[in-house]
Parts: C-alpha cells; structure tokens; sequence
C-alpha cells in the first residue's frame, strides 16, 4: 500500500508546532503575569524619577531666579537709591541711577532667559520700572498708577508664588509694540526688598514673571499620550494642567485630597478603578505644589501587550523560518559585510585621502537590495568625507583672511586718530590755535562716527558733534554764520546716532546757509504735552511748497511701510534687513539722509513720531521732530563745548 505522500516542509512545521505551541502558552502565561508586575513597579519608578525630574527643573530655575533677585543686598549702589528719601533726590541725580536698576533687572533677565517681564516697586522713591525682556523695553512710571494687588511680606527671605494668570503691563505705557496687548499666560515670582539696617524697612518688591509654557514644557517629561498630569496646591486648587485631558482620565476631588492626605512621603501612588494615581511633591517651602499624574492601565501595560504579541509573533515565524533561511541567508549577507569591514579597516589608515581607493574596486556585490544601498552610500560618505576635508581646510584660510581685516579694520581708525593728534600737537607747538581747534574738532568728529558699537547717543552728545561739524564747515566756506543752540535744553534725551548732523547738513548745502553774511541755524527743543519736540531753523534758502509737499508725502508712505511691516519684526536683529528692504520696495531715494533719518526714529520711538518740513518767517526753512517721550532735563542746563 503506497502511503500518502507529506512533504518534508510540513512534517518539520507539524513537528514544530507540536513541540513549540504547548510550552508557547505555559511561557506566555507566566511572561504575562510576571511582566504585568514589573511593568507596573518600573512605571512608578520612572515616573517617580521623570516627575522628580520635572519639579527640579522647576525649582531649580525659580531658585536661580530668586537668588539672582538677591543680588541687590550685595549691591551697596543699588541698595542706597532705593534708601534714598523722597522721589525728587532719585529725579534730581544724574540719569545713571534709573540705568543701575534697569541694569540690575536684566541681570536677572540674563540668569532667567525665560523671563517675559521683571518688575521693580520702589515705595520710597514712589516709582514703577518694568523691564520687557523679549524687546529689553524699558519703563518707568509713578507707583500710584502701576501698584496693584500684590502680596504681603514678613521676611526677606519670603518668596511668594502667584498661579498662572495673563500677563498685564501693569499700567505701563510702551512705545515700541504694535498696539496689540500681548495676553501670553505667565505666572509671577514676587520678592520683598527690605533695608540692611537694624529697622529692616520694606524698601520694595520685585516681580518676575515667567512664562506658563516653561512649567507645560518640564511637566513633558511626566506624562505621555493618554495620561493626565497637573500641579495643585496644598489646599487641592489647581494650579495648572500639563496635559489635556484624556477620555475619563480625571482628578476628581476625592482623589487629590487621597493623594494629598497626611501621613504620606513627598512621593506617593495607588491604584483605583484600573487607573495608576501618583503624587510627588516640591520640596521648596515656597512652592506650595504638588505634580500629579493619572496614567491608565492601557498606558501602562501598552509595552508589556506589545512584548507578548511581538514575542508570540517572533517566536512563531522564527520556527518556520530560522532552519530554511538563517542559514543561506546569513552567508549571503555576511560574506560582503566582512568583506567591507576590511575595506573600511584599511581606509582608515589612508588619513582621510580616498580619492585613490573607491570601495567598488575592492567588493563586487550585484545584488540589488539594502547591502546595495549600503555600499553606495558608504562610498558617498567617504567621498563626503573627503570634500568635507578639503572644505575645511578652504574655511580655515577663509577665517584667518577674515581675522586680518577685521584687526586692520581696527587699526585704521586708531591709526588716522593718532595721526591727527600729532597734527594738533604741532599746530599747538606752533601757536596756530585755530588751526589746533579745526584738528581737535575733527578727531573728536571722527573718534565719536568710528564708534559703531553706540547705536544711540544723547542729545547732548549730538549737539556737540553737530556743533564741531558746523565749525569745520565754518572754515572751509570762510562763513561768518552762527550756530544758535538753546541755552536750556535736556541733554539726558536719547537719539538715534547721528540723527542730527544729515539735517545740518542740509541746512549748509541745500538751504546755502554758509554763503549770507548774516546766516544762522538754530537749534531748540521743547515739550508739546506728551511729545518732546527738536527744532532745526536757518535763514538761508526757503523749501518750495510742491517740494515740502512731496517730502511729507514721502514721510507718509515710509510710516505706513513701517506700520505694514512692523509685525515681521521678531528681535532687533531684525531691523536692519528691515530697513534695508525698505529701499527695495520702490520708494524714492531722493533725499536718502533724511529718509533715513525719519527711519531711525521709527524703529526707536515707534510710529507716533513725525517730521516735517516747512518755511519759516527768517526767509529759510525749519525741519520739527515731534518725538513721543518725557525728557529728563540735567542740571547744569547750559552747554559746553
């Protein structure tokens, strides 16, 4: 009797299942239950380990933050203006003591680089100074109008944590944003600074506020997709959720004040209604917090259900293909891997030159698969390897031609400055104290345009400049004309460097102030309500009416580019492409310094200023700056020059 016939292939597959399945089931059995376990025990200790993570982040930075705050008892300067007795001794100094406390708060910002606003109460001096970190904008108001709701102190060393809420400017008033009240969420970190002195007087009180994104971006490293995870308070109000809520997955009332109930350590966690309820609290006194996490048994379990299915899988499709396929397989491949391994062993004693020694010379693998792949890429990498090489190499050259003309960059300035002085010197030697008067105006000239590091200078520091140069012209047209400057003006006011001198010039070339034996230019500034506005009048040619007419025109459409465009701007290093893009959009470039002119006072003083143009009643013309801002007038009021 001929028997049936079975194919080799499905004696060895019945044979394995029969030996395989039996002790499959008792292994998968047992790998279930034993794995749920661990699972369960590693998942609270990396959540215990990721959520005390979180809090230190947390509190290490509001730690730096307060420490950095500190830092005023370590400042005598600092400390003594905010001793100082009454409002009108901080106003009568010298416009460094409103800087030295503006310096200190971006310290702060320097050590918290998250920080969107800090803000300083100055009771004795009954000031407000607000610091906007992303734009360093720069604010001082009277406390009355800026004092809101704000914590009580008993210590020094109290810190005070406000939940999250929007962000306010707290009555301040800023020039350079688009209007638009910035309602970002942030919560504030809020120090009392008290005196050093035995009475230990509550001098003011400092606020930081930190943007809620940092708390939501450490708590990530808490929670995964399908849990729940937020940070209450001692009392079981909610702080702040770091994470959606998922499904059902919920804090219930019940169950924080379980997790919060006395008695338990800073870390604890129990299970209820197939969900994981774990708590772990800040250590820091004055972080009255606790994070918490709700993790389901799906989330918990996923990578243990995961493991079983694969092993299952794996051990199954092993069974029927290890014995056929390992084998050929295996030789196939690791045949050209070793062969390659050489290549690359020998390659590495070539010092980087492959140009001569390509990978294809050495393995001939005509496959079309993943080695395939492999190998061509391996052979890209070592010619990447080598371009890279070379490369580098043209950069370095690069940068050291670059670093010799940035250090004779330097030295010119230095070189023509010097040159200049002995040039005075032997006018002086030679009692030519005109001639030493045009040299020394000249390297002052020159010293004060060569510093390009000072993008903005004072009004005092223009008027000097402008006045030199007026001198300068002085001689060279052999004028007698005079240039008149208020006698009382506020040189404290901060300008745009070089604002000035384009609209002198003006007054000399187009308006040909220099060639009257009478002419004049007179400068002066006053206040108009808000505004503070700068007057530059001559006596020498008067601007036509068509031609006034198109340059306000002109004025015109340059502020409403800006307004346009000003939401591009995200950072300062931004204004510069900015501006230079202006030009690029097709308006005329008749009158470039003074365009440019108008430019620089809108990216610092914001679209609320004007210029304009106009005749006058001296038979020549007045250029007006009506610039947004309250000066600070210094005393004396008289200029030198």
């Amino acid at each position: 009797m001929k028997k049936h016939f079975i194919s080799i292939n499905t004696r060895f597959i019945t044979l394995l299942a029969l030996c395989t399945i039996a002790p499959m089931l008792i292994f998968s059995f047992y790998f279930y239950s034993y794995e749920r376990s661990r699972a369960l025990e590693q998942y609270r200790r990396e959540s215990e380990i990721n959520m005390s993570v979180a809090i230190k982040n947390i509190e290490y930075y509001i730690s730096t933050c307060v420490s950095s705050a500190r830092t005023v008892y370590s400042n005598p300067d600092l400390h003594n203006i905010l001793l100082k007795g009454s409002p009108q001794d901080f106003v009568s100094q010298e416009f460094t003591e409103p800087g030295r406390i503006f310096s200190y708060m971006q310290g702060i910002y320097t050590v918290a680089p998250n920080a969107r606003q800090i803000r300083l109460l100055s009771f004795r001096l009954n000031k407000s100074f607000l610091l906007i970190t992303n734009t360093l904008q720069k604010s001082m108001i009277s406390l009355n109008a800026a004092e809101a709701e704000r914590p009580t102190f008993s210590e020094y060393t109290d810190v005070t944590i406000e939940p999250v809420h929007p962000m306010s400017t707290y009555g301040h008033r800023t020039y350079y944003s688009s209007g638009s009240l910035d309602t970002e969420e942030v919560f504030t970190i809020w120090l009392p600074i008290y005196s050093i002195s035995a009475e230990k007087q509550l001098l003011g009180v400092l606020s930081i506020d930190m943007p809620a994104t940092f708390i939501y971006d450490n708590c990530c490293l808490a929670y995964k997709e399908g849990e729940f995870v937020c940070i209450v308070n001692s009392d079981g109000e909610m702080i702040l959720s770091g994470a959606p809520q998922s499904g059902d997955i919920l804090l219930s009332d019940p169950i924080v004040k379980k997790l919060l109930a006395p008695g338990h350590d800073t870390f604890h966690s129990f299970t209820e209604d197939g969900v994981l309820y774990l708590k772990s609290s800040f250590p820091a006194s004055y972080l009255d917090w606790h994070m918490m996490k709700a993790a389901p048994d799906a989330s918990i379990y996923s990578s243990t259900d995961l493991q079983l299915r694969f092993l299952t899988t794996t051990f199954l499709l092993g069974v029927l293909l290890a014995t056929v396929l390992n084998s050929l397989t295996l030789t196939r491949l690791t045949g050209p891997l070793k062969k390659a391994t050489r290549y690359l062993t020998k390659a590495k004693g070539k010092s980087g030159d492959f140009s001569k020694f390509q990978l294809s010379e050495y393995l001939e693998y005509r496959q079309n698969d993943e080695l395939k792949m492999l190998f061509d890429s391996m052979q890209e990498m070592m010619d990447s390897i080598q371009h890279y090489t070379i490369r580098q190499y043209k950069m370095e050259l690069l940068q050291q031609d670059t670093e010799l003309k940035m250090l004779q960059a330097q030295i010119n300035p230095h070189f023509i400055h010097n040159t200049l002085q002995c040039l005075a010197n032997n006018a002086l030697a030679n009692n030519d104290l005109a001639q030493y008067d045009y040299i020394t105006a000249l390297g002052q000239m020159m010293r004060y345009a060569m510093e390009i590091s000072q993008t903005v200078s004072s009004l005092g520091e223009e008027l000097d400049y402008v006045y030199r140069y007026f001198t300068l012209q002085k001689m060279r047209f052999c004028s007698s004309a005079e240039f008149k400057i208020c006698p009382v003006y506020p040189r404290l006011f901060l300008l745009p460097k070089m604002t000035l001198q384009p609209l002198i010039e003006n007054c000399i070339y187009h308006g040909g102030v220099m060639k009257k034996t009478d002419g004049f230019i007179e400068f002066t500034a006053e206040t108009e309500g808000d505004f503070f506005v700068l007057s530059i009048c001559d006596n020498g040619q008067p601007i036509a009416a068509e031609r006034a007419l198109e340059m306000q025109k002109s004025f015109s459409m340059q502020k409403d580019w800006f307004v346009e465009r000003y939401a591009q701007l995200e950072t300062a290093s931004n204004y510069r492409s900015l501006a230079l893009g202006y030009y690029a959009d097709g308006i005329p470039r008749e009158h470039i310094g003074i365009n440019n002119v108008f430019m620089r006072l809108l990216f610092q003083f914001g679209a609320d200023c004007t210029i304009e143009i106009l005749a006058n009643d001296h038979g020549g013309t007045t250029v007006r700056l009506k610039l947004p801002g309250q000066p600070q007038v210094s005393a004396p009021d008289t200029i030198y020059f």
